[in-house]
């Protein structure tokens, strides 16, 4: 496979941060981008183990998608016809793994993805379709917060990069999101 120098970039970071030991959360898309995101992955890992990709149309029962989800580092998981049900299904089975990616629907997922960070099931890289990353970072840190001391270490301990996918596709912005002077800091780099 021949990657544009954006498939790339999130491939590497997603490796990167498998490598650190990291869980690694991709939000939203469709088949074909997904199916490019594991591929680039797998290409700059060398080790199919990383991605595994769900189909768009997701009939297979949930033992199946347990079994999978559990026997893989990495999975790849659309939104299109999906449920909250299945989004509570893969990080349910989180708590159990060393590395897990999770594509999941996107806005009226949010919530469940978020809870899984508060439950600290789920951290790492988080990568948005079509969503800005400072307005799910900001709902983790103002409507999800513990009390004012704690949230923003905690907010920036779980998501180091989070990186934005254009509608085509595209890797279009990525930020990293840390404290500096006790604030929560979320600052674009270049892509």
């Amino acid at each position: 496979m021949i990657m544009s120098e954006r498939q790339e970039k999130i491939g590497t970071m997603v490796v990167d941060a498998l490598l650190d030991g990291e869980n690694v959360i991709l939000v939203g898309g469709n088949e074909g981008r997904l199916s490019e995101t594991s591929i680039s992955v797998v290409e700059l890992s060398g080790d199919n183990r990383h991605a595994l990709f769900m189909p768009r149309v997701l009939e297979q029962e949930y033992t199946m998608r347990n079994e999978l989800i559990c026997n893989e580092s990495v999975l790849c998981f659309p939104y299109s016809n999906s449920t909250l049900t299945d989004v509570w299904a893969i990080t349910g089975v989180a708590r159990h793994m060393s590395r897990l990616s999770a594509i999941c629907p996107q806005e009226e997922m949010e919530t469940a993805v978020i809870d899984a960070w508060l439950n600290e099931e789920l951290s790492g890289l988080l990568a948005i379709h079509g969503e800005s990353a400072e307005r799910v970072v900001n709902r983790i840190y103002n409507d999800w917060k513990v009390n004012e001391e704690d949230t923003g270490d905690f907010v920036a301990k779980l998501l180091k990069y989070v990186a934005v996918v254009s509608a085509e596709g595209k890797l279009s912005e990525i930020y990293t999101v840390e404290m500096k002077d006790g604030e929560l800091v979320v600052e674009q780099v270049a892509v």
